[in-house]
């Protein structure tokens, strides 16, 4: 696993903290459980002067345009990113890994 935090991130509020430890946590729990990765990288970096998170793994990923619906942790994710006035994007491929972006 590797772990980047670009220097311009700055400080993270405390709703943020708790926001981006959540999500880590689920994007971790979901490639143990399903991805089968040999690889995951965490980046916290600046993006349009909007503080974005991005978990990326090299997993078996899935269909995402094709998926029923989300799981509980997505649907989770999803919702914190929202109550913390951010957007959060699962985008995945099967073959091609999954990629977990939260928008602060």
């Amino acid at each position: 696993m590797t772990l980047q935090v670009a220097p311009e991130v700055g400080d993270l509020g405390p709703d943020e903290q708790i926001v981006v430890y959540r999500v880590v946590q689920e994007a971790l729990n979901n490639v143990a459980e399903h991805a089968e990765a040999k690889a995951v990288t965490i980046e916290l970096r600046r993006a349009d002067g909007r503080k974005m998170l991005r978990v990326t793994d090299d997993g078996r990923g899935f269909n995402d345009a094709t998926a029923a619906s989300p799981g509980l942790g997505i649907t989770g994710m999803r919702e914190r990113a929202r109550l913390a006035g951010g957007r959060l994007r699962v985008r995945s491929r099967p073959g091609y890994g999954t990629v977990v972006e939260l928008t602060l």
